[in-house]
Order: C-alpha cells, then structure tokens, then sequence
C-alpha cells in the first residue's frame, strides 16, 4: 500500500506532461509557419568588381543611395556602378518625360529593377516591361510606398512646414535710457513635401514684430527745467497665402496681411487679396513668382478710419 500511495502521483502526473508537450509543440510550429521568410536583399555591383548585398534606398540627381549593413549608407554616381538588382518595386521618373502630377502616376512604370550598360529596366507585376531608361534620365528613383504616400495621402496640418525664426533685445542705460524687442518668423509648406512631384499647394505665413521705448529725465538748463520726454516705437505685421496649383507653373492664390505702427499712427491695416501666379524661374536652388492681385484694403488710425 504504500509503494502504490508513492506511484500513484506519477502515474496522474505523465498524461499531463503529455498533453502539455503537445500544445507547446503545436504552439512551436504554428509560430514557425507563420514566420514570413526574410526577403531577398538588393545587390549592388561597382564597376570595381565589388559586390555589395542590402537595401536600395533611392536614386535622386543621378546619385544612388544604398544601405549595407556592414557599410551603413553609402552614395554612388550612376558612373560607378556596373549592374543593381532590386527585389522590392519602385518607381523611375524619367526627365525627358514629364509625369509627375496624381492623373501621371499610372503611366509611371513600377516594379523591380535592373539596371546593367547604364539603362533602367523596370519590370511590372504585370504586362511587358517598357523600354530601357537612360541611368542619366531616370532623375528620381523612388520605392513604391514613398510614392503612394506623397500622391494619394494629404500630409496633416502640422507637417511639412519649414522656415526659421529670429528674436532680439537691445537694453541701452545712458543720459537716454532705451530697450527694444524684435522678432520674426517665416514659415512655408509645399505639398507634395518632395521635389520629384508637382506642386498641389503651397501655404506660406510670416509675422514680424518691434516693440521699443526711449526715455529721457528731466534736467535743467541753466534756469530753465526740460521735462522728461519718451518716444515709444511699435511696429507688427503679419501676412498669409494659400496658392493652389492647377498646373505645374501656374497657380491661383487668396492672401491677408496685417500691419500695426504707432509712430504712424495707424491702428490697424488689413488687406484681402486673390489673384493668379507664374512660376518663371525653377530651379532645385531658386524659385521666382510673378503675381497678379486685386485687393481690399482698410486702415484705421488711433485717431479715426
């Protein structure tokens, strides 16, 4: 009786071990089915000879961007490389053919690439490929989601928006005593937020401000007493403008700019305006507009309208 008090645990206790074995072997190749294999890594060959596996980033201004875990990132001109081959799809923006607007993006071929003798060749998911691209025509080379991304999606409120901004103080304590306080800041954003892509908006806003005070005490001269004096010195404006592009030069436009100076007595100055836009000079570095404009103006002085 007591050999079997002592087995019989045991003998309960195996079945559970078993069943419990089985779940986590189950659980193990259920893990190990649903475990995508790792995708296949773009390879990079330089007319060197060396040969470099990883990521292909982009291609923008005829410079090859391409991740190596060992290197990290590195940029090649299209002068050095002797063949690439992507796994992923991507989309050739060639130069000589202009398609970067939303009602483009069809005729932009995507897919894998191959590039070999200095030419592109994109091969679709589906249907022919088209023809070889010249390496230094295809301007941008972008990865499909990138493109998606910047055709299809609106970027929220918050984002793209670039611009700079400035503050000042000057404190002067002499026969004069005087302090001023200035600052400024400029902001803009383009949609698209990348240069491969026309223009659909842009949205600029600037504020500029300048607060001061100068003051003099009360001194005599000879017999005569010069009260103290003090000049005080307020200027601000502020301006805003939308331009929605209906083609990539031209462009219609809404803005509204405010304006405050004391020393000219004015109160209050507000101008309403739309018009129409020119783009006439564009470059990766300059960008000139000529504007047409009707406007509605109001001013209103400290001491009337």
């Amino acid at each position: 009786m007591f050999k079997f008090a002592e087995q019989a645990p045991f003998r309960f206790l195996f079945p559970r071990l078993e069943v419990l074995f089985a779940v986590v072997l189950c659980f193990t190749l259920t893990c190990v089915a649903q475990t995508k294999p790792a995708p296949d890594p773009d390879v990079l060959i330089l007319k060197n000879g060396d040969t470099l596996h990883g990521k292909f980033v982009s291609s923008v201004g005829g410079k090859v961007n391409f991740h190596s875990d060992p290197l990290g990132d590195i940029s090649v001109t299209w002068e050095n490389i002797k063949e690439l081959h992507t796994a992923g799809s991507f989309a050739v923006l060639d130069n000589t053919v202009k398609l970067r607007g939303k009602k483009h993006v069809p005729q932009i071929p995507i897919g894998k690439i191959d590039v070999a003798d200095q030419a592109v060749t994109v091969h679709p998911e589906s249907g022919p490929s088209p023809s070889p691209i010249a390496a230094k025509n295809a301007a941008y080379i972008v990865d499909q989601p990138t493109l998606d991304k910047e055709v299809y999606h609106h970027p929220s409120l918050a984002a793209g928006w670039n611009g700079a901004a400035t503050a000042g103080a000057t404190l002067v304590a002499a026969t004069q005593n005087q302090y001023t306080f200035s600052g400024a800041i400029g902001l803009v954003r383009v949609v698209p937020t990348v240069d491969w892509l026309d223009r659909r908006n842009k949205t600029s806003a600037d504020f500029t401000g300048s607060y001061g005070k100068i003051t003099q005490p009360a001194y005599h001269l000879g017999d005569v007493l010069v009260p103290a004096t003090f000049t005080k010195s307020a200027i601000f404006h502020g301006d805003a403008e939308r331009d929605e592009y209906f083609a990539p030069r031209f462009f219609g436009l809404v803005q509204i700019a405010y304006d405050h100076n004391f020393a000219q007595n004015l109160q209050l100055q507000q101008i309403y305006g739309g018009g129409i836009g020119w783009t006439f000079l564009k470059t990766e570095k300059q960008n000139a507009d000529l504007k047409a404009t009707v406007q509605y103006e109001r001013q209103a002085f400290i001491g009337g309208t």
